[in-house]
């Protein structure tokens, strides 16, 4: 027998393997993993997967399916999927997908996002670079909102930005969840298929709701805009009286106010392109189907 065989570690029980798995294989502080890989510590062991064919085979999708791939251009995300990473493991286990677009690269990414046509149809598109997707986060930088304009105007427009609406019908109209009674499986109702798998084994049920989650990845998008200190802090400090209970997560969109961007408090982040920042974000509304959010951001230093 090999060493790869006779290896102490392959003689524990596949559950513990799996534990050892998550813990070296999975992002530090549920960061997500941006590639290329910026110079931050992501906590993560993947020379693990070099020990041996079992222990990749075991391990790969753990590590795919357990982190954030996180992507600034939609070159990256199509040249990692097809060129620099395991076509199987992406295919399969990628789970979970997070995009930051500016608003002057929204004509870049659109055509990876929705699909495009032609060749590139087949070989540049979200969809089929990562057809196992459950979850798919996107980033929207918006460049509309300046010193000057009125804060509560904002607020109740500023949904209106038509490249921020292209992307949230474009991913709607390719991932989103479709209004009216939802079909499983061979056109089974929804309730009849549940129904179903809850009467069968652990795992069927486990395999039915697998089927589910693949027919409809959820959606969520945070429109962020940079302001000023002095806006920001008009925002997030003045006085406010409340016109509406404050949003909840999953809640039907009705528009958003200060209250909504207060409640989670102000959070010091490092950004990529303006380094340390304040933030403040609203929670989720759902607009049919996809999960949308503002959030507003400052240089912490200006």
């Amino acid at each position: 027998m090999t060493d790869s065989l006779t290896c102490p570690f392959l003689a524990l029980p596949l559950e513990i393997r799996g534990r050892i798995y998550g813990y070296c294989l999975t992002a530090a502080d549920g960061m997500r993993v941006g590639w290329p890989a910026p110079p931050l510590a992501y906590g993560l062991q993947p020379q693990l997967l070099r020990v041996s064919r079992v222990i990749y085979e075991e391990a790969g999708p753990v590590l795919y399916s357990s982190n954030w791939l996180a992507f600034h251009h939609a070159s990256d995300a199509n040249m990692f999927a097809r060129a620099m990473a395991s076509s199987d493991l992406v295919q399969h286990h990628v789970k979970f997908l997070a995009l930051s677009i500016k608003a002057s690269e929204t004509r870049l990414w659109m055509p990876y996002l929705t699909g495009g046509s032609g060749e590139d149809a087949r070989t540049r598109r979200l969809t089929s670079d990562f057809p196992a997707l459950r979850e798919l986060s996107v980033r929207y930088r918006s460049n509309r909102w300046y010193p000057q304009v009125d804060m509560e105007q904002v607020l109740g427009h500023w949904l209106d930005d038509m490249r921020l609406f292209e992307v949230i019908d474009g991913l709607s109209s390719v991932l989103g969840r479709r209004p009216g009674p939802e079909r499983a499986v061979d056109d089974i109702d929804l309730c009849e298929f549940m129904a179903f798998t809850n009467s069968r084994a652990p795992e069927d049920k486990t395999f039915g709701r697998l089927k589910l989650n693949a027919l409809a990845p959820r959606i969520k998008i945070t429109c962020a805009y940079r302001l000023s200190t002095q806006l920001f802090n008009e925002l997030l400090e003045e006085p406010v009286a409340l016109s509406m209970p404050a949003v909840r997560d999953g809640e039907p969109y009705r528009g958003f106010t200060r209250a909504d961007l207060r409640g989670r408090g102000v959070l010091t982040v490092v950004d990529p392109e303006f380094g340390i920042v304040r933030t403040a974000s609203t929670p989720f509304a759902d607009r049919n189907g996809v999960w949308i959010a503002l959030e507003v951001h400052c240089n912490e230093a200006a």
